[in-house]
């Protein structure tokens, strides 16, 4: 989903600029910042400055987890060969 403002996300140590507020695993492969046997884990402050972290996975049904993008978010994406 498109947002009004530009956040930086970082992947793999390369800035990247999006207007998109939230992010599946399905969308970064679209997007080009990983590729689809990746396994990608991310961090940032989440709602409240709270430390918010996790890992994107592609999904059976095309329906992966929803992430709210955050300014400055930090993604690592690693290929993990066909797991």
């Amino acid at each position: 989903m498109k947002g009004n403002r530009v956040m930086n996300i970082t992947v793999n140590g390369t800035v990247h600029q999006t207007d998109e507020t939230s992010i599946c695993f399905e969308d970064g492969v679209r997007l080009g910042l990983w590729q689809e046997r990746d396994t990608v884990t991310y961090r940032g402050l989440g709602t409240g400055r709270q430390y918010n972290a996790g890992t994107l996975f592609k999904s059976r049904d095309g329906l992966g987890k929803f992430l709210t993008l955050e300014e400055g978010m930090i993604f690592n994406a690693v290929n993990t060969g066909s797991a």
